[in-house]
């Protein structure tokens, strides 16, 4: 008998710590991440930024795929790059981890495709290197925009203009 009494009114905090606990999580207390993440995502311009870094990539890679490009011209191009790939890790971190995570893994891969990009006229090898780097930061950086929007709903996007882009400012 007086373990049973023992037990009730432990099986009873039990239940009390884990309704509390649910409670917690389920109130709009529990949502504060989400707002963090949204007030992260309209600061930094992220639905913004992610298209843009994409576009960059493309254009270096059109770039390096004219062979007409010069060195001094992929030099500008991968230079623009690496700046808003700079310019973006300078927001960093975001309140989610994942995400976090996500788009410095993005942003170092666009930093290693601009470093590449840079030696890649005229060296096959480099622009192999640059290749693999775009292929993998366009990934993370599609991962990142699926996590965003999981959090989020839609992300706004807006026009940014490239580091460097004088001819739209």
């Amino acid at each position: 008998p007086l373990d049973r009494v023992v037990r009730r009114p432990f099986v009873a905090g039990v239940a009390l710590l884990v309704a509390g606990l649910l409670g917690t999580a389920c109130s709009p207390a529990g949502n504060a991440g989400s707002a963090s993440l949204s007030s992260f995502a309209s600061s930094t311009g992220i639905g913004g930024t992610i298209p843009m870094l994409e576009k960059l990539l493309g254009t270096a890679a059109t770039a390096l795929d004219d062979p007409a490009t010069t060195v001094n011209q992929a030099h500008t191009v991968c230079g623009v790059l690496y700046l808003a790939s700079e310019q973006a890790n300078s927001d960093l971190p975001s309140p989610d981890a994942t995400i976090s995570r996500l788009l410095a893994d993005a942003y170092s891969e666009i930093g290693a495709a601009s470093e590449a990009c840079d030696k890649a006229v005229g060296n096959p090898a480099e622009l192999a290197k640059f290749k693999a780097h775009r292929s993998a930061a366009i990934g993370l950086l599609t991962e990142a925009t699926a996590a965003l929007e999981a959090r989020l709903g839609t992300l706004t996007t807006s026009t940014t203009t490239p580091p460097g882009d004088q001819a739209s400012q």
